[in-house]
């Protein structure tokens, strides 16, 4: 579990990177891509309202924009998916859908995915792993088919 904490902690001094970064950016220059699909722009239009960066905070904004570029590929979007299914803040934890989105953002090779997805998969029972699993493979075969924000996708 100390190991989870420092990536934790790795997370939030990374987040405060990405919020400082996404400041030089105002919420109207980046909206008009996000709303046209920018996996990118989505992302940091998340990072900006979980930040109050421009906005006054609004983590539900946040989580539906980071979800749109999760959906899309984007790594950095899925892991904070994992994280937003594993801690429960929003709506009760869900360790499964949690594993889903780690697990892509491993395969998509975010440096921080694997501590955490393995810390998931020890709080899963066989049947919730099983399940996990399944889900990682549709989205992969369905969505993961489509994706458009030019992330690698691991096999």
């Amino acid at each position: 579990m100390h190991r989870l904490g420092s990536v934790l902690l790795m997370l939030a001094a990374s987040g405060g990177a990405v919020a400082s970064v996404g400041s030089e950016q105002t919420v109207a220059s980046v909206l008009p891509a996000a709303e046209q699909g920018d996996a990118g722009a989505q992302y940091r239009l998340a990072e900006m309202y979980h930040a109050g960066n421009g906005v006054a905070v609004d983590l539900v904004e946040a989580f539906l924009w980071n979800g749109r570029a999760a959906q899309q590929g984007n790594a950095d979007a899925q892991f904070k998916q994992g994280l937003h299914y594993r801690a429960g803040r929003l709506f009760p934890a869900d360790p499964v859908r949690s594993y889903m989105w780690l697990s892509l953002a491993d395969a998509r090779d975010h440096p921080l995915a694997r501590p955490v997805l393995n810390s998931v998969a020890q709080e899963l029972s066989p049947d919730q792993l099983t399940e996990a699993r399944r889900l990682v493979s549709l989205w992969e075969q369905t969505l993961g088919s489509e994706t458009t924000c030019g992330e690698p996708r691991a096999r």
